[in-house]
């Protein structure tokens, strides 16, 4: 039978491995299968990776590109959020 995690338990396992614990450490204080929190870790950081970047912290990069010589090529689909 197959178990189903609410998002919260799943954003707080998530939360706990960013901050530095071990899958070892979150599988034997759980009892979720390995496979279904490392499955969980990689949609984090694809999530990650492609969440928006704000405003400001585009014009930042774009500065430091400016500043250091280099003409940073910015990918067509970057998302910018409204903060």
């Amino acid at each position: 039978m197959k178990t189903t995690y609410s998002g919260t338990q799943k954003q707080a396992i998530l939360d706990r491995y960013f901050s530095g614990e071990s899958v070892r450490t979150l599988v034997s204080n759980t009892e979720i299968p390995r496979s279904t929190i490392y499955a969980w870790v990689k949609e984090g950081k694809i999530a990650e990776r492609d969440s928006p970047i704000s405003r400001n912290a585009y014009n930042q990069l774009r500065e430091h590109a400016r500043r250091f010589g280099g003409n940073a090529e910015y990918p067509e689909n970057l998302r910018l959020c409204a903060t």
